[in-house]
């Protein structure tokens, strides 16, 4: 379903909830003592724990916070350089990502009790590897690692070690991106024969298998799973795409844009966040869910009773479990800021300041 703005929007100022009025707000995540950019790249399920990145003139640095509190640098792998944030476990525990360090990239897992641990290769590799993903308590991390033969996507334990996830049929690379809350279930992409890139479902029985794409001949990629492994969100040639049991749908653009992508999605798989252009060619930060359809949160969130004065939300990577919390990055009087912003509580349906929620739409 995909309303038209104009309506979407006059539906939604109906619909806000009055009792919630003083919960919704948007804030900037601020910056490191220094430092002139910040991103946020992921929200724990309760909303409370935020992970990033900020950088200036001491290169890029991994910052985690919780609650209200200030910007905690994470540190970084011995010897390293720039450090980057990719994911974080659904508990907020344990983030993930890269260090630079001198002869390598360096996959890490950060929890507050370990600190940063080196995940390492798989065999034979040498340039290094990459941490994308962890389950929800943080015990199963995926990624991608160099290997003897070429780049491949890992699920990495403790006990196990980094375990290579092998290719697609006649592909030569695969790329791990986001595991389900137990640890069993990983998507990404990998190339195919002739060059094509496709999005993956991984699972200990049945191996890495094609999603496929909305159309024959499109590219795909995925990006985000939901809590049971069951759906997954990224993107299907140029728009983003949701797959539900492994059959594609696309999730369309904004009105007058040309491309999109699905980048976060929420724990039952009904909320996607990615970004869109627009018909100015701006990026401009997305929700989708069954009943909105796509909306551009520069819209939606004045609607909720969000002030968004001196904002422009380009991108949105994460979202809560309940859909209240989605974070992500814009530009806020000049400045490019990760941002976290708080919606009223969408009810027990999950979607309940929308017009028509319960029809169909019960608890998931």
């Amino acid at each position: 379903m995909k309303l038209s703005a104009p309506a979407t929007l006059s539906l939604l100022v109906a619909a806000a909830l009055v009792p919630t009025a003083h919960a919704q707000s948007i804030t900037s995540i601020g910056t490191l003592p220094g430092d002139g950019y910040s991103d946020c790249i992921a929200v724990s399920k309760n909303g409370n724990v935020l992970a990033g990145n900020s950088a200036g003139m001491n290169g890029n640095r991994a910052v985690r916070r919780t609650g209200s509190g200030a910007l905690q640098d994470i540190g970084h792998l011995p010897n390293a350089t720039d450090t980057w944030v990719f994911g974080m476990s659904a508990d907020g525990k344990a983030i993930v990502g890269l260090s630079q360090l001198p002869d390598r990239e360096g996959a890490f897992r950060w929890t507050q009790g370990a600190g940063m641990i080196d995940l390492g290769m798989l065999p034979g590799g040498v340039i290094g590897a990459s941490a994308y993903g962890a389950s929800n308590n943080g015990s199963v991390v995926v990624g991608t690692s160099d290997s003897a033969n070429g780049l491949h996507a890992y699920r990495w334990k403790m006990s196990t070690g980094m375990v290579d996830l092998g290719l697609l049929e006649g592909g030569t690379y695969s790329f791990a991106l986001a595991v389900s809350a137990n640890g069993h279930v990983v998507t990404g992409f990998a190339d195919l024969t002739g060059g094509a890139e496709h999005a993956f479902r991984w699972t200990a029985q049945h191996g890495m298998q094609d999603l496929g794409a909305v159309n024959a001949g499109e590219l795909s990629a995925g990006y985000a799973i939901s809590a049971n492994g069951n759906v997954i969100a990224g993107y299907s040639g140029p728009d983003a795409a949701r797959w539900v049991h492994g059959t594609p749908q696309s999730l369309g653009h904004l009105d007058g844009g040309s491309f999109s992508a699905a980048y976060g999605m929420n724990e039952n798989g009904l909320f996607v966040v990615g970004l869109s252009d627009d018909e100015t060619n701006n990026l401009r930060a997305i929700l989708w869910t069954p009943l909105l359809g796509m909306v551009d949160l520069n819209e939606l969130l004045p609607t909720l009773g969000v002030d968004l004065t001196g904002w422009t939300l380009e991108v949105a990577t994460s979202i809560s479990a309940n859909g209240r919390r989605i974070v992500g990055v814009g530009v806020v009087n000049g400045d490019r800021r990760g941002f976290v912003a708080t919606l009223p509580n969408p009810g027990s349906c999950g979607e309940g300041w929308l017009p028509g929620c319960g029809g169909g739409h019960g608890h998931h």
